[in-house]
C-alpha cells in the first residue's frame, strides 16, 4: 500500500505543500479520507467490483476538536468510537459532539461496501493489539513538494493478523486539498536486475535496461551490478493527463555498506536532462563489491499521473575512472610505500645483479597479484615516474627562484642582512647539527607534523643546491678535460677520462638516491596533512597541537632527525655485507607494506605506512655512519 497527501489546491495551487507516499504489496487494501476528492478516488478504486476475498475494510481516523467548559478553558480533544452494528447508535449521538456535522457522516452511506471505522474502537476493546507503522514511513526528497512515503508489504502485516490500515490526517491539513495516491502491486512485477553484460557496459559504452511505467504506477526498483561505479538515467518519454509543473519524478540509490540514501536525482515535467549517479561510498575489503556482495538499488518513485520510459546506461568512461581512483586510492597510497622501499633498497644493494633483480620483480608480481592489487601496482609505478618527473622540472625550472624566495623571506623575518641569510640557508643544508637541533626544537613548542614539512621543504633546497653543484662540477671536469690535459702526455689522458667518468657516475647516482629518498619522505608526509592543518586554525588559540598521535609524531621526529644528518649514497665496495643485509630487511618492509595494503580495510592500516619508512631511513643512516665497508 501507498499514500500521499498533497497540501493545496487540487487544481494547481502554488503555495500548496505537497506530501507523496507510494509503496508496495501483494493484496489489497482501500483507503478513504473526508472531502469530495477522497471520495472521487474512492470511485477510481470501484470497491464493489472485487470479490470478498480481495475486500479489506478501510479505516479512517480524523482528528476532532472538543469544546467543553472545563475550569472555563477550551479544551481540545480526540473522541473515540467505531463504526460498528454496536457502535452505530453511539457513533451518530457523539458525532456532533466531535466537531464533524451529521452530514459528513450521510455522504459517506451511498459507499455501502465501506466499512468505516472511528477510532472508539480501543477503549471498547473492538481491537486487540496495534502496530505502530510510522517506521515504515519516511520524508521522500523531491525538488518541489514535500513527499512521504510508506512501503508496506501486505502479506506481512496479514500475518499479523492485522485487518485495519490507519492513516491520520490532522485536522490543521484539512482546509487544503488533499490527496492519497495508492500503489497496488505485486514486488516482482516492480523489481528489474540490470547487468553489466559485457566489458563496454562498465566503462560507459552501453544500455543496462528500460524502464516502462502506466498511469498509477508509483515505485519502480531496479538492483544493479555491485561493480556498477555510475549510472546515466534519460527519461526518453513522459505523457500526463495535465501537463504542469506539478508532475515530479526521484530517483533514489541506496548502497547496501552505507547507512541510508546516497544521491536523489529529480525529474521535473519541464527539466528532462539526462542526469548521472555516482556510488560515492564501496567496501574496500571486498574490492568495492560491497558487504556480501549485495547489488545497488535505484528506487523511483514516479507520479501515478503520468507515463515515462526511463533508461538506464552505465556512466561515462570519465565517471568511472574517476570513481575507481577515488576507491582505489588507500591501495595506492600502500603501494606507492611499498614500492618506494624496494626502490630504496636497490640503491643501497650495490650487489644486486640480474638474479638478484629478476627474483626481487617477480615475488613483487606475485604479491601484488595474488592479494589483488596489479591495477593499484601498476598505478602506483606510472605515479611515482610522473612525480619523479616534475620534482627534477621543478629543480631544473624553479629551483633558484624556490632559493631566492626562501633567502628573502628570511631576510624579512629575521632581520637578517641578504649575506647572513644565504649562509643560514647553505647551513642548514650543509651542516648535519644545525638543522636537525631547530627542527627538533619545533616539535615540542609546535607539533612533529610541522617540522616534518619544514624539513621537506630544506630537502627540496638540499636537492636544488646538489643540482647545480652537479652541474658546476660537470662544467669544470669538462673544461679541465678539453683544455688543461691538452699540455699532458697522451698515456696520462686514458686515466684522466675515466676518473671523470667515474665521479660524474657517483654524483648522477647520488642525485638518483637523493630523489628517491626524497619522494619517499613526500609520501610518507601525507598522513601528516591532518595535523598540520589542525595546528593551523588553531594556532590564534594555542600554539602546541596536543592532539596530534603519539606513534606518527615518533616517525616523524626519527625521519627529521636521519634525513637533516646527510644521508647519502655510499659507492659500492666489494664486500658490502653491511648493505646487502640492510637491504634485505628493506625488501622485507617493502613486501609488508604490500601486503598490509592488500589484506583488507587499507583505510586502517595507512599509519603503518610512516613507521615502516621511518624504519628503512634509520638503517640507511646508520649505514651511512659505518666506516667500515666489509669485514676483514
Amino acid at each position: 500500500m501507498g499514500w500521499s497527501v498533497m497540501n493545496g489546491d487540487i487544481e494547481g495551487d502554488d503555495e500548496g505543500e505537497f506530501t507523496y507516499v507510494g509503496g508496495a504489496g501483494e493484496t489489497v487494501i482501500d483507503y478513504a479520507m473526508g472531502g469530495n476528492e477522497a471520495r472521487r478516488r474512492v470511485n477510481e478504486l470501484e470497491i464493489e467490483n472485487r470479490v470478498d476475498s480481495d475486500h479489506h475494510p478501510v479505516v479512517v481516523w480524523m482528528e476532532g476538536t472538543e469544546s467543553r467548559k472545563r475550569k472555563k478553558k477550551r479544551e481540545r480533544g480526540v473522541g473515540k468510537g467505531v463504526w460498528t452494528e454496536e457502535g452505530r447508535q453511539r457513533f451518530r449521538r457523539d458525532l456532533t459532539w466531535e466537531g464533524v456535522g451529521k452530514a459528513e457522516v450521510d455522504k459517506w452511506k451511498g459507499y455501502p461496501y465501506l466499512n468505516l471505522t472511528w477510532h472508539l474502537a480501543l477503549p471498547y476493546g473492538i481491537c486487540e493489539w496495534g502496530w505502530n507503522l510510522t517506521n515504515k514511513s519516511r520524508i521522500t526528497p523531491d525538488g518541489t513538494y514535500k513527499k512521504k512515503t510508506a512501503d508496506l508489504d501486505l502479506a506481512e502485516l496479514k500475518a499479523q493478523h492485522l485487518t485495519h490500515v490507519i492513516i491520520r490526517i490532522p485536522s490543521s491539513s484539512f482546509h487544503k486539498g488533499l490527496s492519497i495516491d495508492v500503489d497496488l502491486h505485486r514486488k516482482s512485477d516492480r523489481i528489474s536486475s540490470f547487468q553489466n553484460k559485457h566489458i563496454l557496459a562498465y566503462w560507459g559504452f552501453g544500455k543496462l535496461g528500460t524502464i516502462v511505467s502506466n498511469i498509477g504506477d508509483i515505485r519502480y526498483e531496479v538492483d544493479l551490478d555491485s561493480n556498477t561505479n555510475s549510472v546515466l538515467l534519460e527519461v526518453i518519454n513522459v505523457q500526463c493527463h495535465q501537463q504542469n509543473h506539478r508532475h515530479h519524478a526521484t530517483v533514489e540509490l541506496f548502497e547496501p555498506w552505507s547507512n541510508g540514501i546516497s544521491q536523489v536525482r529529480h525529474f521535473a515535467f519541464e527539466n528532462l536532462v539526462p542526469k548521472t549517479v555516482i556510488v560515492q561510498t564501496k567496501n574496500a575489503a571486498n574490492r568495492g563489491k560491497g558487504v556480501g556482495n549485495m547489488a545497488l538499488k535505484l528506487k523511483f518513485t514516479l507520479d501515478p499521473k503520468c507515463k515515462y520510459t526511463i533508461e538506464v546506461f552505465s556512466g561515462g568512461f570519465i565517471e568511472t575512472l574517476s570513481t575507481a581512483v577515488r576507491d582505489r586510492w588507500p591501495n595506492v597510497y600502500g603501494v606507492m610505500s611499498g614500492l618506494l622501499l624496494l626502490a630504496l633498497a636497490k640503491q643501497v644493494d650495490h650487489e644486486i645483479g640480474l638474479i638478484k633483480s629478476t627474483i626481487t620483480t617477480v615475488i613483487t608480481l606475485a604479491l601484488c597479484i595474488g592479494i589483488g592489487i596489479g591495477p593499484e601496482g601498476f598505478v602506483s609505478l606510472a605515479l611515482l615516474q610522473i612525480f619523479a618527473v616534475v620534482i627534477c622540472c621543478a629543480v631544473i625550472i624553479f629551483g633558484s627562484t624556490v632559493y631566492n624566495m626562501a633567502q628573502r623571506f628570511l631576510t624579512r623575518a629575521l632581520k637578517f642582512s641578504p649575506i647572513w641569510s644565504e649562509w643560514l640557508i647553505g647551513g642548514l643544508i650543509q651542516l648535519p647539527l644545525i638543522a636537525p637541533t631547530i627542527l627538533l626544537s619545533m616539535v615540542p613548542v609546535t607539533c612533529g607534523a610541522l617540522s616534518m614539512f619544514t624539513f621537506i621543504g630544506l630537502q627540496f633546497l638540499k636537492l636544488t643546491r646538489l643540482y647545480e653543484d652537479y652541474l658546476e662540477e660537470l662544467l669544470l671536469t669538462s673544461l679541465r678535460s678539453n683544455f688543461i690535459d691538452r699540455f699532458r702526455v697522451n698515456r696520462e689522458k686514458p686515466s684522466i677520462e675515466e676518473q671523470i667518468q667515474s665521479d660524474s657516475h657517483t654524483d648522477g647516482k647520488q642525485i638518483v638516491f637523493q630523489l628517491i629518498l626524497f619522494l619517499t619522505w613526500c609520501i610518507a608526509a601525507i598522513p601528516a596533512i591532518p595535523s598540520v592543518l589542525t595546528w593551523a586554525k588553531n594556532y590564534r588559540f594555542s600554539v602546541k597541537l596536543s592532539t596530534e598521535d603519539p606513534l606518527l609524531m615518533a616517525c616523524w621526529i626519527i625521519l627529521v632527525t636521519c634525513g637533516s644528518t646527510g644521508i647519502k649514497w655510499i659507492p659500492p665496495s666489494t664486500p658490502d655485507y653491511y648493505s646487502q643485509a640492510i637491504a634485505i630487511v628493506i625488501r622485507i618492509l617493502g613486501w609488508t607494506a604490500l601486503a598490509v595494503t592488500g589484506i583488507g580495510y587499507p583505510s586502517q592500516y595507512q599509519y603503518l605506512m610512516p613507521p615502516l619508512i621511518a624504519i628503512a631511513v634509520a638503517l640507511i643512516t646508520i649505514r651511512s655512519f659505518i666506516k667500515i665497508s666489509s669485514w676483514a
